[in-house]
Parts: C-alpha cells; sequence; structure tokens
C-alpha cells in the first residue's frame, strides 16, 4: 500500500453503531426508542471493502440494539466476504428459531445479565432473564459461538451473593463473564444524576472491594484481563499509559461520524466518513490521551494500558 493510500496508524478493529434504538429500558441506558430510532445509511454496505483495504481485520456491530438494523443479515454476509472477525453487542430478546441462523456468521456475541432474574429484571425489564438465557442456549446448541456475559455492576447487584451466582450461570451456560462498572457514557440517554437518581450509582471504594472479591474467585470463566481487575481493585479505575483508541480502533457512529471511543460520541466537530472518505475521517481523528478508564472491553480488546 502506498503512503499515500494509507492512514496514519494501522486499522484494526472498527466499532460500527448500527441503531440507536432498542427494544429494551435498561434502567443505566435508555436509548433512544420507537419513532426516535435512528440506523445507519445502507450504504455502509459498501464502505466494507475500504474497511478491509485499510486493515480492518475486526468489527464490532453495537447500538442500540443491532437486531433491530434492517439489513443486519445483509450486514453480517458482507463482513463475512472479506474474512472479518465479527463481534455482536446484543440484549439477544429480539432472537427467536426463525433468525438465530444468522448467528453462524459472527464469531463472538457480547450479551448481559445483570444477576438472578429477580435483579436483572429490575434493572433490564421483566421477563428480560428468561428470553436471555432462552437465547444462550439456543445458540449454544447449535453454533461454536463463543459468548460473553457483560454484568454491569451498580448498586442493586453489587453483593457478593450475586457475583457467586453469575459464577456459577456462566459455567452452566459455558459462558465467559465480564464484569464492568455501570458509568456515565455518550451511547446512554442517562448521566450521573440520572444513575443516582434511579439508585444505581457505585462508590469508588465498593468498585474495590467488588474487584478484590472477583480477585479471589479468579478463573478462565472471567473474560476480564488480570491486569484489568487488579488495576480496578487498586484503584476503582484503570489507570492509562498508552490508549490505542483513535490510532488502531475506531467507533462509527450512525451518522457515519468517526470517532475515538464511546465517549467522544458527544463531540460536536467530528469527520464523517461518508462525506470525506473512511481513510481521511481516521486520519482526522485525534489520539486519546485519557488518563483513566472504567471501560474493561477495550482493555481486554488492545492492552491498552501497556
Amino acid at each position: 500500500m502506498e503512503e499515500s493510500d494509507s492512514i496514519k496508524n494501522k486499522l484494526i478493529k472498527l466499532n460500527i453503531l448500527l441503531t440507536s434504538g432498542c427494544n429494551l429500558r435498561c434502567l443505566y441506558c435508555k436509548p433512544d426508542h420507537g419513532c426516535q430510532m435512528l440506523f445507519l445509511p445502507d450504504k455502509i454496505l459498501d464502505s466494507i471493502q475500504e474497511f478491509y483495504d485499510l486493515g480492518v481485520c475486526h468489527i464490532g456491530l453495537i447500538g442500540g440494539e443491532p437486531l433491530l438494523y434492517p439489513n443486519f443479515y445483509e450486514f453480517l454476509v458482507r463482513i463475512k466476504k472479506f474474512g472479518i472477525k465479527i463481534s455482536l453487542h446484543s440484549n439477544l430478546t429480539l432472537l427467536n428459531n426463525k433468525n438465530f441462523e444468522w448467528l453462524s456468521l459472527v464469531d463472538n456475541v457480547f450479551t448481559c445479565i445483570n444477576g438472578p432474574s429477580y435483579v436483572n429484571d429490575k434493572i433490564r425489564g421483566k421477563g428480560v432473564y428468561e428470553k436471555t438465557v432462552a437465547a444462550i442456549k439456543l445458540i449454544k446448541n447449535n453454533y461454536n459461538v463463543q459468548i460473553i456475559i457483560d454484568y454491569i455492576i451498580t448498586k442493586l447487584n453489587s453483593r457478593k451473593s450475586h457475583v457467586d451466582y453469575m459464577l456459577r450461570l456462566a459455567d452452566e451456560l459455558r459462558c465467559k463473564i465480564n464484569f464492568q462498572p455501570v458509568f456515565e457514557h455518550s451511547l446512554a440517554r442517562i448521566d450521573l444524576n440520572g444513575l443516582e437518581d434511579n439508585g444505581l450509582s457505585i462508590t469508588q471504594k465498593d468498585i474495590m472491594n467488588f474487584y478484590n472479591y472477583i480477585m479471589e474467585h479468579y478463573s478462565d470463566i472471567l473474560y476480564n484481563a488480570r491486569e484489568y481487575i487488579n488495576s480496578m481493585a487498586d484503584n476503582g479505575y484503570v489507570k492509562l499509559d498508552n490508549c490505542q483508541m483513535g490510532k488502531h480502533f475506531f467507533t462509527i457512529d450512525v451518522h457515519g461520524d468517526v470517532v475515538r471511543c464511546y465517549k467522544f460520541l458527544t463531540e460536536k466537530e467530528k469527520p464523517n466518513g461518508f462525506k470525506l472518505g473512511w481513510k481521511n475521517a481516521f486520519n482526522q481523528v485525534g489520539t486519546t490521551y485519557c488518563s483513566s478508564c472504567f471501560y474493561a472491553h477495550q482493555f481486554n480488546e488492545n492492552c491498552l494500558f501497556k
């Protein structure tokens, strides 16, 4: 590839926000719903070739709820045509016997369960626990797809008994589990005051105690990197030295705007890949100089803090 055709740093992964809408109304998130739902334009399908040529080898499909995207299956087929790894972030409640075959094209699935049914459904909605567990079993019984359960730590589900339950459940379902503190971020439509009003916010001390307990029960079931857990246990957050967001990893929102990671989605000035071309848009994204982070996935996927 000629230098003039390259981007400033090698692309590895894109997170693509397919829709701002979701069929659930979790207490800590509350994304756009109903008539406010936005979808990424279909012309994104014609961009996969360019992503591949620029070096992308991993695409994460995020939302909102990606399964609401009208051309979701076609998007999967187009990505797999180039041998690109696909991670799907979905609540799985829309999965059924008619569409679960789509998951044969996915390499791993991130879903969410926040404790026993009575706790999970208080946070995520009535009946959600049962639907999510049923969907996990449907996938596991038919495909060799890795499933990671995201456990969003809040004041409502931070007891040791909740952790013990989830470790047993993950083992039973043959899944890994990723423990993630709730925090204000731009994919959600709720701020710190909203988290407090809903009784969800958790103190730094509680986070440290939680992860110290996790460290005592460390096993292969955990998706969290050991370094992440140690740092959360010691500090209540992870210290950053060399974040790779904006270097090798980018996020594309529903308008085609490119940002470093989720926390920058609310920036006013963002380069748009549809208007500028994707190479130019990626090159205009600034480097991340964050000194700390909560987001567990970013750590595990790109060794941010080495």
